[in-house]
């Protein structure tokens, strides 16, 4: 567990040890709901797929405010040469990850950027919610080269005039439609 510092009234931390993060479950949760976040932000899902994939070493980064859990990314790394690669946990496998920064904190998720900066450390945050926040103050940081691209997309096309809504209502796709 890394000690923590202050950084403008903010208590920042980087967590790295398994038993640490899985302490933080309860708030990291609260802090999930807070922020409409989706189910691979949660810890449920992020712990479990560290437990049972993921390789490297935890770099879970959290931000606190008078001792609540404000902001927090869930991310591991991993050397590459040189250098360490940061990740979502859970990437790969149709995640959609984000970092949480609960709302109406001015300058939690610039607090949250600058604890992961490091002039060896590259974070490749591949399929991220566009939704969540946090992400712009990352691309506002000064001296900071980022490239944001959308690598995945799902088209809907309508065919024959046919609406989904409509066809899935039919009598053919009954199965589909029960809890």
């Amino acid at each position: 567990m890394g000690v923590p510092h202050r950084l403008r009234a903010f208590e920042i931390e980087i967590v790295a040890e398994a038993g640490v993060a899985e302490s933080l479950v309860e708030e990291w949760d609260e802090l999930a709901l807070d922020c409409g976040a989706g189910p691979f932000a949660r810890p449920t899902y992020a712990l479990a797929w560290w437990r049972t994939l993921g390789r490297g070493r935890l770099l879970i980064a959290t931000v606190r405010q008078e001792g609540r859990l404000i902001a927090l990314a869930p991310l591991h790394e991993r050397r590459l040469g040189p250098l360490t690669v940061a990740r979502w946990l859970g990437h790969g496998l149709g995640t959609v990850a984000e970092v949480l920064v609960r709302p109406g904190v001015p300058g939690a998720a610039t607090a949250l950027w600058a604890s992961l900066d490091s002039p060896r450390r590259v974070l490749q945050l591949l399929d991220c919610s566009g939704t969540g926040s946090g992400l712009v103050e990352l691309a506002d940081r000064p001296g900071l080269r980022t490239a944001v691209s959308s690598s995945d997309s799902c088209p809907f096309l309508e065919i024959d005039g046919l609406v989904p809504e409509a066809v899935l209502a039919g009598p053919r796709y009954r199965r589909i439609r029960r809890p």
